[in-house]
């Protein structure tokens, strides 16, 4: 059976630093879920809360405190509203939550490809050869945080903010088709979900060798075992519109059936 584009777990608010938008408000986001006969969406604004030294981005708004301002979410019947976060890793390999932020949370996306952000995630002078191992390294980082992985999502692994000056075929070809084998294989055995994001699907500026890069690493993922949640990244209104083509897109493209899906809920 065809995979059933039923939820959104990677969606943000206004409370997000990077939207501020006040029309991306919890009841436009349900709107959005009911409007496409969602099943489940997840609120999940960037959290950085820990006490461990880091490099990483920490304002005060960022902090599980700040972002439950959110609740209670709104419900509507035949849509759950799950509340959930976005966290990093800064370039020590530093998790931005710890266990007991994360008990609190029904569902947790974990950003491993946020390299754009230079002297916090990523050094300055890192090359493609770096980027590719570091992009390793951060996943295995995920794997080794003794977290509940039926509850983490591993956020948008094919983003370009992994190697914002190339695409990411060529960033692929670096990281070698036997270590995201190896990687992903453990991925899988952990239970964590994957995630395929509306915005790498919105497929009009990018190269054919791009798409294809993403079409197969997708491919080794799902023989790896792997499971797909998709995830809007919406940060506006522009892109919840949007969203449910580019998913349609990936389903396709991808050849998703419902054995592929990661079920949270």
């Amino acid at each position: 059976m065809k995979y059933v584009i039923d939820h959104d777990y990677h969606i943000h608010s206004f409370l997000s630093p990077c939207s501020c938008d006040p029309e991306q408000n919890p009841e436009r986001i349900l709107r959005y879920g009911v409007e496409n006969g969602f099943k489940h969406i997840c609120l999940t604004n960037h959290l950085w809360d820990t006490t461990k030294k880091n490099f990483y981005l920490d304002p005060p708004d960022q902090k599980y405190s700040y972002l439950s301002q959110a609740l209670p979410l709104p419900q509507a019947e035949g849509t759950r509203f799950h509340f959930g976060c976005e966290t990093d890793i800064d370039k020590n390999l530093v998790l931005g939550i710890e266990k007991e932020t994360f008990d609190k949370l029904e569902w947790a996306i974990i950003s491993t490809t946020h390299l754009q952000l230079t002297g916090k995630t990523i050094d300055a002078d890192a090359t493609l050869s770096d980027r590719a191992k570091i992009y390793i390294k951060r996943i295995e980082r995920v794997l080794d945080s003794g977290l509940d992985f039926h509850k983490i999502g591993i956020a948008h692994p094919v983003s370009n903010h992994a190697s914002p000056d190339n695409p990411f075929n060529e960033l692929f070809d670096k990281i070698g088709r036997d270590n995201v084998k190896y990687i992903f294989t453990k991925v899988a055995q952990s239970g964590a979900g994957v995630e395929i994001n509306s915005i790498d699907f919105s497929l009009e500026n990018k190269s054919k060798k791009h798409i294809d890069a993403m079409i197969e690493f997708y491919g080794i993922l799902k023989e790896c075992g792997c499971r797909f949640y998709l995830g809007s990244d919406a940060h506006h209104p522009i892109t919840l519109e949007n969203a449910p083509k580019c998913f349609e897109t990936a389903v396709n493209e991808l050849g998703l059936t419902e054995e592929d899906k990661f079920k949270m809920w």
